[in-house]
């Protein structure tokens, strides 16, 4: 769904929506897709494609004051404006209340430049990522569940990178052991102190 820009417009926003694509992850199946917005030097939304909350509602010659709360608008609009002032990318996290659902959202913002390299305003996108940080969080429950056992255990327990043989992971008992977690080491020089030889036979 696109929303009015004249035409002359039009290239520059494409231009920018590309360079947006090339720092954005792919959204997952259960994520809905992301929201490229782009404003003018005054902050004025001119073009929206794909809108979702908190960007649903027609927004053509509104600022972030008519639809976020005034203290986020006021730091969502400091951040663009140091986009605009400084010619840098920028990233915000933003939480809003949808149909009375708590919705975490995640703005990447980048300066808006015409063919000739004349600032016109912000590009940028929005994605709602709640469900991504409810994973992250579960997933960090989970691995200081699975650190705790590890830790109960009298016995070496480690995680290395399959390729590089880097430890990245070492429990309570290998780190009592060896006065190091050796965390960084890889396997074949082996951990600090007396954990060399040990490992080395580890790795055999």
């Amino acid at each position: 769904m696109l929303i009015q820009m004249s035409d002359d417009m039009k290239p520059t926003a494409m231009s920018a929506a590309q360079r947006l694509c090339g720092n954005i992850r792919p959204p997952r199946a259960t994520e809905r897709v992301h929201t490229f917005f782009y404003q003018n030097c005054e902050l004025r939304y001119v073009h929206l494609l794909n809108p979702s909350p908190p960007f649903e509602r027609e927004l053509i010659g509104a600022t972030d004051f008519d639809i976020l709360p005034a203290g986020d608008a006021r730091r969502i609009s400091d951040i663009k404006r140091g986009v605009l002032a400084q010619r840098i990318s920028a990233t915000a996290p933003l939480v809003i209340e949808a149909n009375g659902i708590s919705r975490q959202i995640e703005l990447l913002i980048e300066p808006w430049l015409g063919l000739q390299g004349e600032l016109l305003g912000v590009a940028g996108h929005a994605q709602d990522v709640t469900q991504q940080r409810k994973l992250e969080k579960a997933l960090d429950a989970q691995f200081h569940e699975m650190c705790t056992i590890f830790d109960s255990l009298e016995l070496i327990v480690y995680v290395a990178d399959f390729e590089t043989h880097e430890l990245l992971f070492t429990n309570a008992f290998f780190q009592r052991l060896f006065g190091s977690d050796g965390r960084g080491q890889t396997l074949l020089r082996g951990a600090p102190g007396r954990a060399d030889a040990t490992l080395r036979l580890l790795l055999m």
